[in-house]
Order: C-alpha cells, then sequence, then structure tokens
C-alpha cells in the first residue's frame, strides 16, 4: 500500500467516523427534544391540576368564611321586626367556622402532599410518583367537607328565619 494509498483510507475512515458521530448526535438532538416535549406537556398538566386544586381550597375557605361573616352581621341586629333564632344562627357560625377549617387542613394536606412528591423525585432521580398518596386523599375529603359544612350552614341558618322558630321565650 502505497503512502497516498494510505492517507487516502485514514481520510475515508476519519469521514466515516464523523458521518457516524453526526448521526449520533442528531439521535440524541432527536430524542433530547422529544423528552423536552413530553416533560413539557406533562408540566402544563401539573400546572392545571395545582391551579384547579388551589382554587377549590380557596372556594372552601371564602364560601365558608363570607357564611361566618355574614351570621355574625346578623346575629349583631337589634330589630324588633326581624325575628330569628340568635341560638341557631351560632350553631350555624359555628358550622361555617368548622368549613373553614376543613379549608385550611385542605391546604395543609395539600403542602403535605407536595412535599412528599418533590421528595421522593428528589429520591428517585426526577422521576414524578404516579399514584394517589394519603395527604391527598386527605385534602379531597377537607374540600367535600367543607363544601358540605358552608351546605349545612346554609340550612341552618334558613331554619333560624323560619317562622315558629324565633327566639325561645325566657324563662321565668
Amino acid at each position: 500500500m502505497t503512502e497516498s494509498e494510505k492517507d487516502r483510507a485514514f481520510e475515508d475512515y476519519k469521514h466515516e467516523l464523523n458521518k457516524r458521530l453526526e448521526d449520533h448526535k442528531h439521535t440524541l438532538v432527536c430524542g433530547i427534544e422529544a423528552q423536552k416535549t413530553r416533560n413539557e406537556r406533562y408540566m402544563a398538566i401539573l400546572r392545571a391540576l395545582l391551579e384547579y386544586a388551589q382554587i377549590a381550597i380557596r372556594t372552601v375557605i371564602l364560601v365558608n368564611g363570607a357564611g361566618v361573616t355574614a351570621v355574625m352581621t346578623l346575629l349583631g341586629i337589634k330589630q324588633a321586626n326581624f325575628p330569628v333564632n340568635h341560638v341557631v344562627l351560632g350553631v350555624a357560625a359555628g358550622i361555617f367556622a368548622l368549613g373553614v377549617s376543613c379549608g385550611v387542613a385542605a391546604s395543609m394536606f395539600a403542602y403535605l402532599s407536595q412535599y412528599q412528591i418533590l421528595r421522593i423525585m428528589r429520591d428517585t432521580g426526577g422521576d414524578m410518583p404516579i399514584g394517589i398518596r394519603w395527604e391527598r386523599t386527605a385534602g379531597m375529603i377537607s374540600v367535600i367537607l367543607g363544601l358540605a359544612a358552608f351546605l349545612i350552614a346554609v340550612v341552618v341558618a334558613i331554619i333560624a328565619f323560619l317562622p315558629g322558630h324565633s327566639e325561645p321565650a325566657p324563662l321565668t
């Protein structure tokens, strides 16, 4: 083999290696882009889920807090032509307050759930765990209980205004 043939063979070998390297880089870039797209879609869904959960928790706290405020306002009214059973209205205020505490508990459970998910992701190298943890279930139950407390308190507050349920006569 002559020197020029060796140089030619070496150049062909370098060219083949460069071609393989470019093909490998192209394969890696395509894989990385596909993974990036998948991660972006996953994060968009996760953000939407978290936003819906935050809205639900805020709603429970807001409606029950507004209910407590309305009942406390009605308890302060001192009009003779506005008969109301203050005891029943006080019970409604307590049920509204229970609903607010359910909303606060739901936000604590949501924090614990997110903390545990991040801890698991850190320990497993970034993989998001799939499934429902007990904190998430407890948070959902707290939201449902908070909304149920709101509905029950509204019914109890309405009962306080019904005729025949006015303030009982004082004992003599």
